[in-house]
């Protein structure tokens, strides 16, 4: 059943103005009028139900960190994965570079339908547990932009039906060629080509993290 809700500048009955269809198809099964503050209340009440309603969230990928529904209907959502302090082999304007140090770092994702962005990368200092005050840094090699915004160029992410598979993907990102976009942001004013060489073969310096000046909270909008 669809429900015609109809409001014209000129109204046959002013006290009532509001026009009401229930049509199932083409055929009109119910037929009513209403006053626009009723119209107005009935629509309320049914935004606060809808808000008072339990979300549940689905199973959730190891070491997910926040995860937030971005539309009502549970097709479009957030996910940001804490990924620990690591080295990765890489590949830098066709060349191999070894066991090259990433700080620890934040991955968010969303998915629409099934098909998965990598969105966001920003790093953090230490092991502990993220909380809401913990300082957040700049992602300091390229593909990320000084807003933390990725560019994966033509590289995708396979259809995403389970989110719990987000906590394996970041191994797509350090597989995925890098390039020169957007530079490198660290303390060191090095680019990017000489930071990757001091980097290689050995665990990122946590030193050359550039802050953003912003905290966990901050930066994803985090509420108590």
């Amino acid at each position: 059943m669809d429900v015609l809700i109809k409001l014209s500048d000129t109204p046959g009955n002013l006290e009532f103005p509001v026009e009401i269809k229930h049509m199932h198809g083409e055929i009109t099964e119910k037929e009513f009028y209403m006053k626009l503050e009723d119209l107005v209340a009935e629509l309320s009440n049914a935004i606060s139900n809808k808000a008072k309603a339990i979300v549940e969230t689905p199973i959730l990928p190891k070491e997910c960190v926040k995860h937030v529904w971005l539309d009502y209907s549970g097709a479009v959502q957030q996910v940001t994965i804490d990924v620990p302090k690591a080295q990765h082999t890489i590949h830098y304007n066709n060349k191999k570079l070894t066991d090259v140090g990433f700080p620890r770092l934040l991955f968010t994702y969303q998915i629409s339908h099934e098909v998965c962005q990598l969105t966001n990368i920003v790093a953090v200092k230490g092991v502990g547990r993220m909380k809401p005050s913990t300082p957040l840094y700049h992602f300091p090699y390229s593909h990320v932009s000084l807003d933390g915004d990725v560019c994966m160029g033509t590289n995708t992410f396979p259809v995403t039906k389970e989110i719990t598979v987000l906590a394996t993907y970041h191994s797509l990102f350090f597989n995925a060629p890098f390039g020169s976009d957007y530079g490198a942001k660290s303390t060191t004013g090095m680019p990017i080509n000489k930071l990757f060489e001091q980097a290689e073969n050995q665990p990122f310096n946590e030193e050359w993290l550039l802050p953003i000046n912003q905290t966990f909270q901050e930066y994803f909008h985090y509420k108590k």
